[in-house]
């Protein structure tokens, strides 16, 4: 929310607030089958939303925490959202490489893409949203639009690339970070006019989130037991 208030996903919730940390208690919430929270997006301290796995999803309203039921084979990876409107959205993706994009909006989930019935055409594991259309990516990067229904092609990623995560500044600022087969990391940025392929140089183990803010994109992770922050520049010409 601020530098002095911020809500952490680790299964669980934390609350950083006045610099203290508070594990947000959700023994009332009737958790299924390992479900927890992995990814968290919200507008304003009353309205952020939790996912993750086996159909998590959370909402808290400024008073209490809630549970929505969904589909326990989804596997919720990534959220993001419409600030302006509180609207937030979801990727999940199921053991059969169904994807679904899940609209949520006053505590209530609803399905508005299903790759269903070709899923080698669109999907994904990760999402942004910037200026009405969602920015996703899988073997190509493409868009979505929640109000049309419009799937766009935007650019097919190079053999062997893969996209883990996306931040965005705006829809003329957009990073994109993936990795190779063999573990190369790489960034694919989109400046408003083309898409450039960086090659990183760094092997990692595991990633965690990404963030963009002024002419920056930021990425967390570890390997070999050693945290890393990637942090990338972008640089008026």
């Amino acid at each position: 929310l601020d530098s002095t208030h911020i809500y952490f996903a680790d299964g669980l919730i934390v609350e950083y607030k006045d610099r203290k940390y508070t594990d947000i208690d959700f023994t009332h919430l009737p958790w299924e089958r390992n479900q927890r929270v992995e990814r968290l997006w919200g507008s304003s301290e009353s309205n952020i939303w939790g996912v993750g796995p086996w159909g998590t999803i959370v909402h808290y309203d400024g008073k209490k925490w809630k549970k929505i039921d969904f589909d326990t084979e989804m596997y919720f990876y990534d959220i993001s959202g419409n600030k302006a409107n509180g609207i937030a959205y979801a990727i999940a993706r199921n053991s059969s490489h169904v994807t679904k994009i899940i609209e949520l909006n006053n505590e209530s989930a609803k399905i508005i893409y299903n790759n269903e019935k070709n899923v080698n055409e669109f999907g994904s594991w990760t999402l942004t949203f910037e200026s009405g259309e969602i920015y996703l990516a899988d073997t190509k990067i493409w868009s979505f639009n929640p109000i049309t229904k419009e799937k766009t092609t935007l650019y097919k990623l190079p053999y062997g690339v893969g996209i883990l995560d996306i931040s965005s500044n705006s829809k003329n600022d957009i990073y994109y970070w993936g990795s190779t087969y063999q573990g190369n990391d790489k960034l694919i940025h989109f400046n408003g006019n083309r898409y450039k392929v960086f090659e990183m140089q760094l092997i990692s183990d595991n990633h965690g989130g990404s963030f963009a803010v002024n002419n920056m994109g930021i990425r967390v992770g570890f390997a070999d037991n050693k945290a890393f922050l990637t942090m990338v520049r972008r640089i008026a010409k």
